[in-house]
């Protein structure tokens, strides 16, 4: 029997690309919307295991990245996290064994000099690649038929220059590798990120259902427009999320099921960096 166990923020579906956004059907949520002020990143707080259980409702899945060279968020979804096994779980915090290798990245690299996002960000995932790679056991897996994933979204200023990109990890025994849906390494380039329900984000845009927490803002983000203010960004993309988690939303998709909890907020601008609006209340790094 395995001394760990996989804590899922939704695994990943099929993309859909809209132009300059990428909207990602999953069972949880991450905004990051650009603007012209700079970028917000807005997540949920829900974190499950493989039976559906509730494991925190305070999860952190968006990451600060500082350097005086660039400034950072990374966003993890999907099989984030791998909980050491502990029957003494109800007196002390489990350890996360993921949530550190991904905290120790970022400090790691910290001693590095990149000259773009994508030299950074291929160079990150190389690193979490071999780290993860002795956990993934046969035990770990004995009891899991479903192909494991884990999505990495970094945005934010890298040499004053604003950029995004996103990668996918496949978890199989033994094996860690770089995918997208042919198998193959995919890593896309825009600016502004969704991850959760389509249908509670068009529904937004052009239905009725959710008025209480639609926003004329919303739209652009959805869209990849950055004509709107960071404040109006923010708000909308807490919005979004407060949505996803109406029992309204959750009839709609399935998806909603598994978003909720304390939301975790982050602006990333040219003057200010990496700067927490709302921490997340558990935090592995801040």
């Amino acid at each position: 029997m395995s001394q760990y166990e996989f804590i899922f923020t939704g695994n990943p579906s099929r993309e859909v690309p809209l132009g300059t956004i990428l909207v990602v059907p999953m069972p949880t949520a991450i905004v990051i919307a650009y603007t012209d002020e700079g970028f917000v990143a807005v997540s949920d707080g829900l974190a499950t295991n493989k039976s559906g259980t509730t494991n925190s409702d305070a999860e952190q899945k968006i990451f600060p990245i500082r350097s005086a060279s660039y400034q950072l968020v990374l966003g993890v979804s999907g099989a984030a996290s791998l909980l050491e096994k502990n029957e003494k779980s109800d007196i002390s915090p489990r350890k996360d064994i993921f949530k550190k290798i991904f905290c120790d990245t970022i400090e790691q690299l910290n001693c590095y000099s990149f000259s773009t996002l994508t030299e950074y960000s291929e160079r990150f995932v190389s690193e979490v690649r071999t780290k993860v790679i002795p956990y993934l056991t046969d035990d770990i897996f004995s009891d899991i038929s479903q192909k494991l994933e884990v999505r990495l979204v970094f945005a934010g200023y890298f040499n004053a220059e604003p950029s995004l990109s996103d990668f996918v990890l496949s978890l199989s025994k033994g094996v860690c590798g770089k995918i997208d849906e042919s198998g193959k390494h995919r890593r896309r380039v825009g600016k502004s990120y969704i991850i959760g329900s389509i249908k509670v984000a068009l529904s937004l845009i052009i239905g009725k259902e959710f008025a209480e927490f639609s926003t004329p803002d919303f739209e652009k983000i959805y869209y990849g427009h950055s004509d709107l203010s960071l404040l109006a960004a923010l708000v909308s993309a807490k919005n979004y999320i407060s949505a996803c988690e109406t029992p309204s939303a959750r009839d709609l998709c399935d998806y909603c099921k598994s978003i909720g909890g304390d939301k975790s907020v982050a602006t990333i601008t040219p003057s200010e960096g990496f700067k927490w609006v709302e921490q997340p209340k558990k935090p592995y790094c801040l």
